[in-house]
């Protein structure tokens, strides 16, 4: 009704529905999935009736709507980082980017006493798995907020992923643990020249909150103890300096790392992939920042819509 211009009609029909007593349920239903769409933490539910009322792939989208509804829990972040069971579940610095009922569904996996490991990385298993991965060793943003990322280190990392497909997995590890600390680097750098607090005016990293100086600081140290602790997840900081420090000393002094498995490659590089994507997305909220700084709200959102439109 709403798609054929009749607001009003279907507004009154909704009312009278909902007021029926074998309706109550559905109307507490809507109410929650109201509730649950202000808590949303990414995006909020701004869903245009066009969305539902254009057919995709030859269907409306209405069931999933309707699964939506009955089931609103589901479209709140907030109400699984309120359970408990987030307080235990591993990696999540690796999830951030799974859609919300998927990263649901694992999450109740995992309570259930599954082992949920493997699916932070079993997208590299299909063809289609490395496509962000290679996206963001290219891109411009990342590029811009290192000042140049060198065509030699992307092949470094395109090498990874090849060496990978190739079944060469101890390649792939020792060519993936020195360009993760590379990057770590980078970073902290990053975060030094836009306003942080990293490093002294003599290359002394400068302990978080307090005057303490650490002369010729290793990344380890620069990761959990100076300003950049607060810029990244508190679980991958705790990933790295045990797991991955510990395997990156043994490859720099030429110990040989036992049990590399596609397993372990897949985690190094899932870890690259999510430190590209944390000096994207940081570098992009600061170009933001600068926008809305320098240049009026009008100008913003015509560039806003006619990005869009571009890319729509």
């Amino acid at each position: 009704m709403i798609s054929q211009g009749k607001d009003s009609d279907a507004k009154k029909l909704f009312e009278s529905e909902s007021s029926k007593p074998n309706n109550i349920k559905l109307k507490r239903q809507h109410e929650e999935l109201l509730s649950a769409s202000e808590q949303i933490k990414n995006t909020s539910f701004n869903a245009d009736i066009s969305l539902i009322t254009t057919k995709l792939s030859g269907e409306y989208p209405t069931n999933n709507i309707a699964y939506l509804i009955c089931n609103p829990a589901r479209l709140s972040l907030n109400r699984l980082f309120g359970r408990d069971v987030w307080l235990r579940f591993p990696m999540k610095w690796a999830v951030r980017k799974m859609s919300v009922a998927t990263l649901y569904d694992v999450v109740e996996e995992f309570e259930c006493g599954t082992d949920v490991s493997h699916y932070v990385s079993d997208k590299y298993n299909y063809k289609e798995g490395f496509d962000t991965f290679l996206e963001l060793v290219d891109s411009l943003v990342v590029q811009h907020a290192f000042g140049g990322f060198d065509n030699q280190r992307k092949q470094v990392l395109r090498e990874i992923v090849a060496a990978y497909k190739a079944g060469h997995f101890s390649l792939c590890v020792y060519a993936a643990l020195p360009m993760i600390e590379g990057l770590l680097w980078d970073i902290a750098n990053y975060v030094q020249r836009t306003g942080g607090s990293i490093f002294n005016s003599e290359s002394d990293a400068i302990v978080k909150g307090s005057e303490k100086l650490i002369k010729k600081p290793k990344i380890r140290q620069i990761v959990s103890e100076t300003d950049l602790s607060s810029d990244l997840d508190s679980e991958f900081i705790n990933y790295f300096c045990s797991e991955l420090y510990d395997e990156r000393n043994g490859a720099l002094h030429g110990r040989v790392i036992p049990d590399v498995s596609a397993e372990k490659c897949r985690k190094k590089i899932v870890t690259i992939e999510y430190l590209l994507d944390f000096i994207a997305t940081l570098h992009q909220d600061k170009l933001f920042k600068h926008l809305e700084n320098s240049l009026p709200s009008e100008y913003i959102d015509e560039l806003l819509e006619k990005t869009s439109k571009s890319e729509g």
